[in-house]
């Protein structure tokens, strides 16, 4: 009886180690996770026979793969309530889970080049290369809006960024109107597609773009070039890969990043719906690996405030430069505002445990490290800060 005891003991007490420690092969290329969900996702096998490409449809609950789609295609969408899957082979095709073409839609062009469906999932803006067009799925329209290649949909699908002839960045909004944005070129642009923001790597950096309030962040600065980067679908992550083989995890908000793997074979890598999983990609095979620990090592919960008599004030990041005059990006709140309007003019620094916090008056330009429990006095309001967890 008591060995019986202690083998059970001995189980509970491994299992958690082996569910974070979960990890799978498949034989395959090109995974797409779906938005709603860590279990699901479609990734493309060679046909060897056929000389076409195979999309298959994988449940990790089931550790099953169905055919949902047969046939050469551009790089297919998910929509994102998860239902539904894009597929454009001439036509646009409208495949659900089960590999039932729901809806087939004419295109304006016969062989687009690039697309990208829609937040709200009623239009897809897509180009051939040279032109970029906006399909109406409800009234089956399509329309031109501009010369240019690979557009994305941004702000709640009010504008669309994308490369003009000379590969810089533009952004057009409903009224057809462009503008440049970048005079420089940059080599891959990713945007958050419920906000007026995107990120793109320029170099050995990936950068937030606010073009609410025309403010460039560095949100990544790593010692190589970036080779790629992939954004999660609620945006709070990226992972990237430097030309070293070096992957890593990148909070978003706090800018802190966790490496995950080394392995120069691993070409890029992709975080599943709820960031719960991570697929890192080589020629041929798709390693899937439980992320659970790197994200809980982040200690999201652990983050320092500055409180203004007993008003909270801002939750920002770390090395995130942020005025008072102006938003939060990644709250939309005004940083340091309290109950009284106050409107300093101080550069505010918040970090993790383990970390200082760091303020810098933007007038005189002097910085100074405060720890925890540091009373702090902004001379233009005569207000008192107290650096507290």
């Amino acid at each position: 009886m008591q060995s019986k005891i202690l083998i059970i003991t001995i189980l509970l007490f491994f299992l958690p180690l082996n569910l974070h420690s979960f990890s799978l092969d498949i034989n395959g290329n090109n995974i797409i996770w779906s938005p709603v969900s860590d279990f699901q996702f479609i990734y493309s096998v060679y046909g060897k026979s056929s000389g076409k490409t195979i999309w298959k449809m994988y449940d990790l609950k089931k550790k099953k793969s169905e055919t949902i789609y047969y046939g050469n295609s551009l790089l297919p969408q998910w929509s994102f309530d998860g239902k539904s899957v894009v597929f454009i082979r001439g036509d646009l095709l409208m495949v659900n889970s089960k590999g039932k073409i729901d809806k087939e839609y004419k295109m304006a062009v016969a062989e687009p080049a690039s697309f990208d469906w829609s937040l709200k999932g009623d239009k897809i803006t897509y180009s051939d290369g040279e032109k970029i067009y906006v399909l109406e799925m409800k009234k089956n329209n399509n329309y031109f809006v501009i010369k240019g290649e690979s557009p994305l949909f941004i702000d709640n699908d009010k504008k669309i960024i994308y490369f003009d002839e000379d590969m810089k960045v533009n952004i057009v909004d409903e009224s057809l109107k462009s503008k440049v944005i970048f005079p420089d070129i940059v080599k891959k642009i990713l945007p958050i597609k419920k906000e007026n923001k995107f990120l793109f790597q320029a170099g050995r950096m990936i950068k937030l773009y606010d073009l609410s309030d025309d403010i460039i962040y560095t949100v990544v600065k790593d010692g190589n070039d970036i080779a790629s980067f992939n954004l999660s679908y609620d945006c709070n992550f990226l992972t990237y890969n430097n030309n070293a083989g070096e992957h890593f995890i990148v909070h978003i908000p706090t800018m802190r990043k966790i490496p995950l793997v080394t392995d120069k074979k691993f070409f890029t890598q992709k975080l599943s719906g709820n960031s719960k999983y991570c697929a890192f990609e080589k020629e041929g095979q798709i390693h899937i690996k439980d992320i659970k620990s790197f994200i809980d090592a982040f200690n999201l919960k652990d983050i320092y405030k500055i409180s203004f008599g007993a008003i909270d004030g801002i939750s920002a990041g770390a090395s995130l430069e942020v005025f008072q005059e102006k938003k939060n990006p990644f709250t939309g709140k005004l940083a340091g505002y309290d109950a009284q309007n106050f409107k300093g003019t101080i550069k505010v620094i918040a970090v993790y445990n383990g970390h200082s916090y760091g303020m810098k008056d933007k007038k005189s330009s002097v910085g100074k490290q405060f720890e925890v429990g540091d009373v702090v006095l902004w001379k233009e309001q005569n207000k008192m800060g107290i650096i507290q967890k």
